[in-house]
């Protein structure tokens, strides 16, 4: 196929450098091509480049970013099934889908719950939701080697007509306690309602009822636990840590005896997931404490999901403070979503403190940028 005549008038290209700054990127673009970097293996960094972008380009930023992530996708998923390619070619598909999908899940982020952008109210990762989560925890420790990879590799070409796969459920009746994982960081336990779901790196879902799990429940009264309420706790607590005060706690700090209650929360994990190759104590293994606070605090190493509503994480705080109403109407106007944060990070760049990383994601196929009708060859021009 052939490329595009070059333009003797084209300006020239320029790749942002770390700390530039969104006025002086705009700046930069009256004269150049500006090509922004993309950190694709992290999410945070991620969504931060894609609120960069989009306000450099507020017309058509998102959808050109939507349109060639969605073109390198498709073509990696179509490498990934072609048998005259080498096989290790086709494994190192899976993580560029990841990779690219992590970017269309930043413009989910970017658009918020109440988005109206049509091309994204239906749209699900290619390798499917809860493998798509697995994946993003793998990119940021840039663990490519993980058996992760290989394992979806040949679950995807194993599956008739290229057809998206969708993650299986397990309960308690398909698996056994306790769970076996490598490392405390490659789960994340969430609550919902009376379930507990729990994700690894082996397994797609764990979903189990409060009752299923014996150290979280009390078969005595036949309720929650001790140790399924310091859980709820933890869910709840706005900084996503375990505090010894128990100012907020159902449970948790309200003996006056925080440490024995984290070492018997932290055994319970022990036996409810057993960690490969474990050394030292429960605790050490399941949170990390820091006392640089008031109060002693315990921050999990393993990853979990607080509380969605966090105005009723702010409206528990500010009851606690003792604040008036008007003081608590206030303090609801300026509960932290979305929107704030992504004006609070665009803000940042009268500072210079707002920066990419200067990392790049290489592709090796080649793939056409359909807006030009150009062949390109690295994710570099696709993301220009």
């Amino acid at each position: 196929m052939k490329k595009m005549a070059s333009n003797p008038k084209a300006k020239p290209t320029v790749v942002l450098k770390p700390n530039t700054s969104l006025n002086e990127a705009r700046e930069l673009l009256k004269t150049h091509n500006v090509e922004v970097p993309f950190d694709l293996d992290n999410f945070e960094n991620l969504k931060k480049n894609v609120l960069f972008y989009i306000a450099l380009y507020p017309n058509d930023g998102w959808r050109r970013l939507y349109n060639k992530s969605t073109v390198v996708v498709s073509k990696c998923w179509d490498v990934m099934f072609n048998e005259s390619v080498s096989e290790y070619q086709r494994l190192h598909q899976v993580i560029d889908v990841a990779r690219y999908d992590n970017l269309i899940q930043s413009l989910i982020w970017h658009f918020g719950n109440g988005n109206s952008v049509e091309e994204l109210k239906d749209w699900q990762p290619k390798l499917g939701l809860k493998r798509q989560l697995q994946a993003q925890t793998l990119l940021e420790k840039r663990d490519f080697t993980n058996v992760f990879w290989v394992d979806t590799y040949y679950d995807l070409v194993g599956v008739s007509d290229k057809k998206e796969v969708h993650n299986t459920v397990l309960t308690m009746k398909d698996i056994s306690l306790p769970i076996q994982i490598d490392t405390p960081k490659e789960l994340m336990i969430e609550v919902l309602d009376d379930k507990v779901l729990i994700t690894t790196l082996d397994h797609q879902d764990l979903v189990f009822t409060f009752d299923e799990l014996p150290e979280f429940w009390n078969n005595t009264s036949n309720v929650m636990g001790v140790n399924g309420r310091i859980l709820m706790d933890l869910t709840y607590d706005r900084d996503g840590c375990l505090k010894a005060d128990g100012e907020l706690n159902q449970t948790f700090g309200k003996t006056g005896k925080p440490n024995q209650q984290i070492s018997a929360f932290a055994q319970a994990l022990d036996l409810t997931f057993e960690v490969k190759g474990r050394e030292g104590t429960a605790t050490k293994r399941w949170f990390t404490k820091t006392d640089k606070y008031n109060e002693p605090r315990w921050i999990p190493t393993f990853r979990h999901k607080k509380l969605k509503d966090g105005v009723l994480i702010q409206l528990m705080k500010d009851i606690s403070d003792g604040k008036t109403p008007k003081q608590i109407a206030d303090s609801y106007n300026n509960t932290i979503d979305s929107s704030k944060e992504k004006n609070d990070i665009l803000s940042r760049e009268e500072d210079n403190l707002f920066y990419h990383s200067e990392r790049t994601t290489k592709i090796s196929n080649q793939y056409m940028n359909p807006d030009k009708n150009v062949e390109v060859t690295t994710s570099d021009d696709i993301l220009d």
